[in-house]
C-alpha cells in the first residue's frame, strides 16, 4: 500500500512540475511585435486570438505617431509575453487605407475584433506618450487580466492624449477624445472581417465621430 502512495505522490508530483513548466511557457509564449503581411491575418490575428489578446497595430511608416506607438508596443510586448502583438501597414490591410487615419490598434479576442482605438497624426500625440499612458489606456479593456475577460465589445476611443499642465504645475495625462476622428463603416470592417477586397471607399462613408 505504501508504494502505490510514494508512486501517487511521485507521479502527481510530476505532473505538478509539467504544469508548472507549461504555465511558464505560455506567460512567455511572444514578447515581440511581429510583422504579419494581408495573407496572414487570419492565422496571425483570428486563430491566434482563441486562446490569449492579439493586438494588432495599423501604421504607415512616414507617420510620427506609428512610430511613437510602436516604441511602446514593443516595450508592452517584453513586459506582456502572454499577449500577442502583430502590426500591418494599414494600406497593405485595407487597400486605399489614408495615412492620416493611422495609427490603429485593434484588439482581438476569440477570434474577434472586440475593441478598436483610432489615433491622430496631431500634435496631441506628441514624443512624450509613454508606456504609462498606453498601460492606462488599455487596461479597462481587460487585456492584462489573468482571466482574460472582456469588456463591452463596441467601444472605440481615441488614443490621443492631452498633457497640458493643471491649475497645480502638475501633468494631467488624461485621456482625450478627439473631435475630429471619422471612419467610414467599410474601413472598420474591412480590415477585420477578412474581406479580401477591403478599399477605403469615402463614397460609401459612414460617419463615426469620436468626441
Amino acid at each position: 500500500m505504501r508504494e502505490y502512495v510514494l508512486l501517487f505522490l511521485l507521479c502527481k508530483s510530476r505532473f505538478d512540475h509539467m504544469f508548472r513548466l507549461k504555465e511558464a511557457q505560455e506567460r512567455n509564449r511572444y514578447g515581440t511585435v511581429e510583422n504579419i503581411g494581408r495573407e496572414d491575418w487570419m492565422r496571425e490575428v483570428n486563430d491566434a486570438s482563441q486562446d490569449t489578446w492579439v493586438l494588432v497595430h495599423l501604421y504607415e511608416d512616414c507617420i510620427e505617431a506609428c512610430q511613437i506607438l510602436d516604441a511602446m508596443l514593443v516595450g508592452l510586448a517584453k513586459e506582456y509575453r502572454a499577449l500577442k502583438f502583430v502590426r500591418i501597414r494599414a494600406r497593405a490591410a485595407v487597400e486605399n487605407w489614408p495615412e492620416d487615419k493611422v495609427p490603429v490598434l485593434f484588439l482581438y479576442y476569440h477570434g474577434e475584433m472586440k475593441h478598436q482605438l483610432f489615433g491622430h497624426t496631431d500634435r496631441r500625440l506628441r514624443t512624450d506618450f509613454t508606456l504609462a499612458n498606453l498601460k492606462q489606456l488599455l487596461t479597462p479593456f481587460g487585456i492584462f487580466d489573468s482571466t482574460n475577460t472582456t469588456t463591452d465589445s463596441s467601444r472605440s476611443k481615441s488614443f490621443c492624449y492631452n498633457s497640458d499642465i493643471n491649475s497645480d504645475g502638475e501633468d494631467n495625462h488624461q485621456p482625450r477624445r478627439s473631435s475630429k476622428l471619422r471612419f467610414s463603416s467599410s474601413a472598420r470592417s474591412g480590415a477585420y472581417d477578412k474581406h479580401d477586397d477591403a478599399t477605403w471607399d469615402k463614397s460609401e462613408d459612414e460617419d463615426i465621430l469620436i468626441q
